[in-house]
């Protein structure tokens, strides 16, 4: 079944995309909480 394979692949794709996005916004968040160090941050 090379279509579920196809699905499979840009579902993984997708998840990776978010994951790096996710991951991303935290470096940031990491890197504006050191320069703003009274800024509110959950």
């Amino acid at each position: 079944m090379p279509a579920l394979l196809i699905v499979l692949t840009l579902l993984l794709e997708a998840l990776w995309l978010a994951l790096d996005k996710c991951w991303l916004d935290m470096e940031q968040e990491a890197v504006l909480a050191r320069y703003l160090p009274d800024r509110d941050h959950c």
